[in-house]
């Protein structure tokens, strides 16, 4: 069975961090933060929750939505979005290689180089 998991990218404090609960009756997280743990309270609407693949990259980092990766030619960078359409991750290319997107298929190859939110320069698609 999959490892359901969370993490959450905090838009007043701008950091990101591993969800120990997520209460939607209240539309709320508790985020793990160890330096204020009674602090670690937030509303969705102060956050941007991201789950986890269920996959790790080729050096056992765990892929989360909303990270970058680099394919295993470490030519191309993409990012990891739902797909609601078909109800599954997938990759968005960000280089101008061509226009097309690929499945997540081979993930297990590509290496995690950031996320969306703490490495926005990865985002830049390069000319080719």
């Amino acid at each position: 069975m999959r490892e359901i998991k969370f993490r959450a990218w905090d838009k007043i404090a701008r950091r990101m961090y591993e969800v120990a609960l997520i209460d939607f009756l209240n539309r709320e997280v508790v985020l793990a933060i160890p330096e204020i743990p009674e602090l670690g309270r937030m509303a969705f609407k102060d956050i941007v929750l991201m789950q986890y693949t269920g996959l790790k990259d080729k050096n056992g980092v765990e892929i989360y939505e909303g990270d970058i990766v680099i394919d295993w030619e470490g030519i191309d960078r993409y990012t990891v979005v739902w797909n609601k359409k078909w109800a599954c991750f997938e990759l968005k290319r960000l280089t101008k290689n061509n226009d097309t997107d690929v499945e997540i298929d081979g993930l297990m190859s590509c290496e995690v180089i950031g996320n969306i939110f703490e490495n926005t320069e990865l985002l830049k698609g390069e000319e080719r």
